[in-house]
Formats: structure tokens, C-alpha cells, sequence
């Protein structure tokens, strides 16, 4: 699967309908358009975020994206909400953003992947927008970028400051959890993803937006219905 014409996202569920049919008739898929008619913010006091400096963490390109591999290291970053813990697993990049606010697309968005013990899984989204200065862990992490070629695309990021991240969310407003349960963005596009999307961009400068934009293309989902709404593809045949 991919993002082009005879890969891209209309076509997941007939690359493997044994294992990509959400992709085509699940009714909770992402991303999707954040707005005042279906959004209300919660309070980001509820979430609860621990992110301690990581060293020596594997960066590497993987099928269409680039992705910090935070579960190769001994960290003990997570996200705590509704009575649980989710362990931070990964973190990578979509060029465009793929949820949209009041229907805005952004240059960027980045992912932080987060799963608990039992396979639960809750994503924080932050669109990213192209400004003047760098966010230190986003500017940090993409000049690292065209390090991943060839065969077996990866480096090694020594030092992950993540304080900038754990400042913004409580900034910012969230859509969160009980608002918000949708799909993982790509293959297989399970459901029962805890989505936590800031309405506050993250920033990159122009010079990192654009080693980022030669590097991933773009890998980038179309806007879903609204969750519990009926698929857009079943619509496209009915």
C-alpha cells in the first residue's frame, strides 16, 4: 500500500480484504475534520504525560514514513487518561497533516503512537505549522533525515528533549478521548484508537519543513466521515 493512484488510500481495501477491509467499511476511521459542529474541547488537565529525556533512540524510514523506534530503548515515557497508562511506542511524520481543523490542512503532522500492556492503543496528533524557529525536538529530529537512505534506511538520534511537548498540551485545548475514538490512519486501519489532537500547531522553519516534504513526498489519508458515519468508500458504491 501507498499513497499513489493505483496504491493509495481509495485502493487499501482491495490490496488485501482479508486484512484492509476496515480501511473501506469501518464506520470510526481517521483522520478526520476537527470542527465546532461535531468537536468539543476537553480539559488537557485529565491527560497526564511523562516523557523523560531519551538517548541513543533508533530513527528510521519505514513503508512511507520516517519513525523514532522509542520501544528499542528502555523508556518509560506514557500518557495516563481515563483510568489507564499507554506506553509511548513510536512517533512519526505525515506530509500533509492528515486531520484537519475547522477544515485547515497544515504542512506537517506529527504522531506519538502510545499502547498499553493489553494492545489498547491512543495516538497524539499535533499539526505542524512552517514558521521562522524550529520546535528544538521536531527541528532536532527531522535534521536527521537525510541520514535514511539506501537499503536499510536508519541512524541514531542521541538526545530526545521532549520538554516542548509536554509544555504544549497543557496549552492547548484537546479534542480528546470521549470525543474522539477513531482508526489507526493506515493498514490495517483497526479501530478503537484513543485520538488526542492539539489545536495548537507545533512550528519547524522553512529549511526543515522542506527536508521533511523531499524526503517523505506525501503519505498523507483523505479526510473520513465523521465517526459512526457510514464509510465514504460505501458510499462511492452504493
Amino acid at each position: 500500500w501507498g499513497y499513489d493512484a493505483t496504491d493509495g488510500p481509495v485502493i487499501w481495501p482491495h490490496l488485501d480484504p482479508s486484512i484492509y477491509s476496515l480501511c473501506g467499511n469501518g464506520t470510526h476511521q481517521s483522520p478526520i475534520d476537527l470542527n465546532d459542529a461535531f468537536a468539543t474541547t476537553e480539559s488537557s488537565a485529565d491527560y497526564i504525560l511523562n516523557y523523560p529525556s531519551l538517548q541513543n533512540v533508533p530513527f528510521i524510514g519505514i513503508h512511507q514514513t520516517v519513525q523514532a523506534q522509542v520501544s528499542l530503548t528502555n523508556a518509560t515515557n506514557t500518557l495516563t487518561f481515563g483510568g489507564k497508562t499507554y506506553n509511548l511506542t513510536q512517533f512519526h511524520f505525515h506530509v500533509s497533516s492528515e486531520h484537519r481543523i475547522e477544515g485547515e490542512y497544515f504542512p506537517i503532522e506529527v504522531h506519538f503512537v502510545h499502547s498499553t500492556t493489553g494492545g489498547e492503543r491512543a495516538v497524539i496528533g499535533f499539526v505542524i505549522e512552517v514558521e521562522c524557529t524550529n520546535d528544538p525536538l521536531l527541528g532536532s529530529v527531522l535534521s536527521h533525515i537525510d541520514e535514511l537512505q539506501g537499503e536499510d534506511p536508519k541512524t541514531i538520534l542521541q538526545d530526545l528533549d521532549f520538554s516542548t511537548i509536554t509544555a504544549q498540551l497543557p496549552k492547548t485545548q484537546s479534542f480528546g478521548k470521549n470525543l474522539y475514538s477513531g482508526s489507526l490512519s493506515t493498514p490495517p486501519c483497526s479501530e478503537g484508537v484513543e485520538w488526542i489532537v492539539g489545536t495548537q500547531p507545533l512550528m519547524v522553519d522553512v529549511l526543515t519543513f522542506n527536508k521533511a516534504k523531499r524526503h517523505l513526498k506525501f503519505n498523507s489519508r483523505y479526510s473520513q466521515d465523521l465517526p459512526g458515519r457510514k464509510n465514504l468508500l460505501d458510499f462511492g458504491l452504493a
